[in-house]
């Protein structure tokens, strides 16, 4: 299931929750929404067991981060996961961003185990 391509899909938006447990695995559920001509819907991937690891935001790598976390740590998944261009914050909050008129992403970061 292809997920949309970078800023271009217009209006919509990002939703998501992760539960990186102490197995080095993450749990969650993402979500996003487009409306452009010629491409609009929402498209939902599971993320269960794909690894995880915390990085220092110099370490991105041009990952897109859903919020800024207040330490400048990261959770970033398995670059060949479905989902690995996102980096989350690693302290446990919900995060939103708003990214342009009718674009914004939001995450929820649970209490890691």
């Amino acid at each position: 299931m292809p997920l949309p391509a970078g800023p271009a899909f217009g209006l919509g938006g990002a939703w998501g929750w992760i539960e990186p447990d102490s197995d080095g695995a993450v749990d969650g559920q993402v979500a996003f929404s487009g409306h452009k001509q010629g491409s609009n819907g929402a498209v939902h991937q599971s993320v269960d067991g794909v690894a995880w690891f915390r990085v220092s935001g110099s370490q991105l790598g041009g990952r897109f981060a859903v919020g800024t976390d207040p330490t400048d740590t990261y959770v970033v998944l398995d670059p060949s996961s479905a989902i690995g261009f996102i980096a989350f914050p690693a302290t446990p909050n919900t995060y939103s961003m708003k990214l342009g008129p009718g674009v914004t992403a939001q995450a929820t970061v649970k209490l890691m185990q």
